[in-house]
């Protein structure tokens, strides 16, 4: 069964009014306290949004990819700043990656100390690009553009490893449909060990695999992602190129092609691995970039808000990343608030205790009986369960037992981490702190 788009845009309308509409009365007609109906109101919006991806998933059906006949010439572009541990492994899969049509490599060193310029060399078919002062990774993009010969662009890190098929898949996609400025793939994470790292795994799975893919659909998406992303040149340089003073460069280029009015499209069939944090040091400092990335960039593009001139990307997919991304860093600060009140008030009731020299004594009504955040905790965590199932069957991953763990943690306990990431970005990006690539 085939959704038209129609339907969808319809569909998408009415949940979101009914949303809102039931979010009011729980609001005004409920004692509960602010925490808990901000988690009501969040979790009911994102069981629709995701109720939402799976619809589109299951659907709403793609017209096929056809092969050009004849392949447009590409420039593979690899910035670089001190990544010689990954840089050699990075330009023997982006050297190997076969192509039927013309292509160059330019790599862009801003400024290495490490060596990288040394290894780069080694290989004769990647042009060597020496700047004289740091500029970031945007910068760096851009006069890499500038210098660039080919009618598509490649943009790559220098910690990706793209496999050897990688331009004739995503090549096609330009083809396919009309106005596609950008085509993406879908992000994984190489050779996860630990815990961290197999956290991030399954986070990859369902936002650069399932969402990208039910968002690709519909033109919805709004980042590019930097590990590796293929535009058009003339598209490029007709909407000014990368932003060099933003942080997220990959998210800031993905929404302005879409306020230009141009697709970006996703090869979910395309698997590329790059380089994730191991550590929580090194998580946090990458979800700060991120996330600091995606609040100023929501901010710079609130214009499109509910806009209906940029179809379901202004009247849905902004706006949903938007609400979310507030509702998080509110219901965290107000988290924070309320465990900080009660640990004073359990405070003076030890202290109390202690005077009269006798232990608390605690008391249930029962080993039955269940409070309403209980419920909420126990179903909430089950619809997530199924929602996260369905996501990784629709993009044809296998789960084994080694993802048990991390699985269940990304339901219970990844939420909560990223909210604290988020409010602390926003605390950052409040104060203005400086951040370098």
């Amino acid at each position: 069964m085939e959704l038209s788009m129609q339907r969808l845009s319809g569909l998408l309308k009415a949940g979101l009014v009914l949303a809102a509409f039931f979010a009011v009365l729980y609001a005004f007609f409920s004692d509960a306290k602010l925490v808990f109906w901000l988690l009501i109101v969040l979790a009911a919006f994102s069981f629709f949004s995701f109720s939402f991806y799976l619809l589109v998933a299951v659907m709403v059906k793609e017209p096929p990819i056809v092969r050009p006949k004849k392949w447009p010439s590409i420039s593979v572009i690899i910035p670089c700043f001190n990544s010689a541990k990954t840089l050699s492994m990075c330009l023997k899969h982006v050297t190997a990656m076969k192509y039927p049509g013309r292509v160059e490599y330019l790599l862009v060193d801003d400024c290495s100390t490490d060596g990288s310029r040394e290894i780069a060399t080694r290989f004769g078919n990647v042009r060597v690009m020496m700047r004289n002062k740091r500029g970031g990774k945007a910068s760096a993009l851009n006069y890499g553009i500038s210098l660039a010969k080919g009618e598509l662009l490649a943009c790559i890190d220098s910690d990706t490893y793209p496999p050897t098929d990688c331009l004739e898949k995503l090549v096609p996609y330009f083809n396919s449909k009309p106005n596609v400025g950008a085509v993406t793939v879908f992000i994984t994470a190489a050779h996860p060990r630990n815990l961290i790292e197999k956290l991030q795994e399954l986070e990859y799975y369902t936002a650069f695999g399932f969402v990208a893919k039910t968002m690709a659909k519909i033109n919805c998406l709004m980042v590019t992602p930097g590990p590796f992303s293929i535009y058009r040149r003339d598209v490029i340089l007709k909407v000014g190129g990368f932003d060099e003073k933003n942080m997220t460069e990959d998210m800031e280029i993905g929404l302005r092609l879409q306020e230009h009015g141009y697709r970006i499209e996703c090869s979910c069939e395309t698997f590329v691995p790059t380089e994730i944090p191991s550590t929580i040091h090194r998580l946090y400092k990458q979800r700060l970039r991120w996330y600091r990335g995606a609040i100023f960039n929501l901010g710079k593009y609130l214009h499109m808000f509910l806009n209906s001139k940029y179809s379901d990307f202004g009247i849905y997919s902004f706006p949903a990343t938007t609400v979310y991304v507030f509702m998080t860093m509110v219901i965290w600060a107000i988290t924070i608030f309320s465990y900080l009140n009660l640990a004073l008030q359990n405070l003076s009731i030890f202290w109390a205790w202690a005077r009269v020299g006798q232990l608390p004594v605690f008391h249930t009504d029962g080993i039955l009986a269940l409070s309403s955040i209980t419920v909420f905790f126990v179903a909430t965590v089950a619809i997530w369960w199924y929602f996260f199932y369905r996501s990784i069957r629709l993009i044809g991953v296998r789960l084994n037992r080694s993802h048990i763990l991390p699985a269940l943690m990304i339901i219970l306990v990844y939420p909560v981490l990223n909210s604290f990431f988020y409010f602390v970005a926003l605390v950052m990006e409040a104060k203005g702190s400086v951040f370098n690539w």
